[in-house]
């Protein structure tokens, strides 16, 4: 029987588990605030269920753990990635889903590099070599994140506006407004990403995360991007599939 993954995230969570045709199945997914939806659905499983999870946010970690007592648990963490693939000065306080997100990138490239943007409430650009080395990479608010501050910090400026499409220069104060905070957004993945080049000429790069489909249209067509959804869960199903081969 297929185990059921689950990432929390810092805003969000998703649980999803393989179908028959070993494609990925979402199960539930909602944002942290909900977060009793989910415990409440995965009560609903019986005692031979398998959850393996990971996760940035320790409350959340703490609640799952006491609540589900019936499911068989395995976190899945940084102190298991054995060392010869972490390039980083701080594992402890590496993001597990960063590690995973490139992990999972690794496993399409066919043999390449790869570059990964995680495009969430914060937005990460990390880079990993063929052979799965962890090198490390940017951490910055993400795009949501940049509105929200916007309109917290600057309450009499319009309101960022969803776009589709930026016109430079802007010429009126939302557009101008909309250029500052995705136009900006994007020109830094792009710089951080081309300074990866810099290092590694070969290296593909995939997008993933919650506003992975509206950061790849911002960009357009400046960097040659694949975007893929289940990146996380690539990678985690596959360093769970070689931690039981060293059990």
């Amino acid at each position: 029987m297929n185990p059921i993954y689950l990432d929390i995230g810092n805003s969000s969570y998703k649980l999803t588990t393989k179908n028959k045709e070993s494609n990925w199945n979402p199960l539930f997914k909602g944002s942290i605030h909900e977060f009793d939806r989910l415990v409440e659905y995965l009560n609903r499983w019986g005692q031979s269920k398998r959850l393996v999870y990971t996760s940035v946010r320790l409350d959340f970690t703490k609640k799952l753990e006491a609540e589900l007592r019936h499911l068989q648990l395995h976190q899945i963490h940084t102190g298991l990635i054995p060392p010869i693939y972490l390039d980083y000065d701080t594992p402890d306080t590496l993001g597990m889903d960063r590690f995973l997100a490139c992990s999972g990138a690794v496993r399409h490239a066919e043999g390449s590099s790869v570059i990964v943007i995680d495009s969430g409430t914060a937005c990460t650009i990390d880079y990993m070599t063929a052979k799965g080395v962890f090198k490390g990479g940017v951490i910055m608010p993400g795009v949501r994140t940049v509105k929200k501050a916007m309109h917290d910090s600057l309450p009499e400026l319009p309101e960022v506006s969803d776009v589709d499409t930026l016109h430079f220069p802007g010429k009126s104060t939302l557009e101008c407004i909309n250029i500052g905070v995705y136009g900006g957004f994007s020109a830094m993945i792009c710089e951080f990403v081309n300074r990866f080049k810099r290092i590694d000429q070969g290296a593909r790069i995939y997008i993933t995360g919650g506003d992975a489909s509206l950061v790849r249209r911002l960009i357009g067509t400046e960097l040659s991007i694949e975007e893929r959804e289940y990146l996380l869960f690539d990678g985690l199903e596959a360093l769970v599939r070689d931690l039981s081969k060293t059990e």
